[in-house]
């Protein structure tokens, strides 16, 4: 669920490291595509690597969260919802 919701591939590959289909790229930035029917993959243009760093860290004003210092002792989770 967590690699749907971030939308990055989900595939688990054993001996990735020798595959002769992933070894080639080890330690390079790559494009992964992973289907029902199986994977691809590739190195990266310099082009989809920008596109893709803009995405994840947008241009802007830096949000962050209000300091909230209103609760000073341990709080019992055990009976929080989600």
């Amino acid at each position: 669920m967590l690699a749907k919701n971030r939308g990055t591939p989900d595939m688990a590959l054993k001996n990735a490291h020798t595959d002769p289909r992933v070894a080639p790229f080890l330690d390079k930035l790559v494009r992964l595509e992973v289907s029902g029917a199986g994977f691809t993959v590739r190195e990266a243009t310099a082009d989809e690597v920008t596109a893709y760093l803009e995405q994840l860290f947008p241009a802007g004003e830096l949000r962050r969260p209000r300091l909230d210092t209103s609760v000073r002792e341990l709080v019992d989770l055990r009976g929080q919802q989600r």
